[in-house]
């Protein structure tokens, strides 16, 4: 993350860079670090996205950019984030050896360091994609941007849609609010007795009650 805030990606090869910001799309020397590094840079507005287990804290964001970065923290409960853990791996971090203990401990952290910061906005998940027209209003005042037409198309199309035109796939964009539920819940299904158990220890009640969600199933 504060590589990124520096506009550093030197080092990273990366193939799924847009045709619209690429010189050299569709060559081999296409989409290299160096390139989205210099798009950075000569950008007025940056938005990243991490979905990395590790907390960015205030004094991380502060140290690398100052208090004009704004950080939107979309929390979601510990369980179904452990959950999605599961399985997933790349080259770089095995999230199977992230622990409900090692991932509660993360979820404290970061409220304890950010709950004061002016910078730091915590929206949770579940609102978010179940009460879009209340919650995303709150975001766009936080980061001092407007609405628009094309912005609430885009949502009433994707989050607890009735209508959803393109695809509505478990790996589509677009949710009906059935879908939607049971995403929120998919957790209780997927982890064992005794994986949702270990959240009933150590910092893992407090962790799950941080954001008003219930301990138990």
């Amino acid at each position: 993350m504060k590589r990124a805030l520096q506009c550093d990606f030197n080092d990273l090869q990366q193939l799924h860079f847009s045709e619209l910001h690429s010189n050299a799309y569709g060559s081999q020397i296409s989409s290299t670090g160096h390139e989205i590094s210099l798009y950075c840079q000569a950008s007025s507005l940056r938005v990243f996205k991490t979905i990395h287990p590790v907390a960015t804290t205030e004094q991380e964001v502060n140290q690398v950019a100052g208090a004009h970065v704004s950080v939107i923290r979309i929390s979601r409960d510990v369980r179904s984030v452990y959950s999605s853990m599961q399985g997933l791996k790349d080259d770089s971090y095995d999230f199977a050896r992230m622990t409900p203990a090692m991932l509660c401990n993360i979820q404290q952290k970061w409220v304890a360091e950010s709950a004061t910061a002016s910078n730091f906005m915590r929206i949770k998940f579940e609102d978010l994609v179940t009460q879009h027209p209340a919650q995303v209003p709150r975001l766009l005042v936080f980061a001092n941007w407007i609405g628009s037409q094309q912005l609430d198309r885009f949502l009433s199309s994707h989050m607890a849609s009735t209508s959803c035109a393109g695809d509505a796939s478990a790996f589509g964009t677009c949710r009906t609010p059935e879908q939607t539920q049971a995403v929120l819940v998919k957790w209780q299904n997927q982890l064992s007795y005794a994986q949702q158990s270990a959240f009933h220890a150590g910092t893992c009640p407090a962790a799950v009650n941080a954001f008003g969600y219930h301990r138990y199933r």
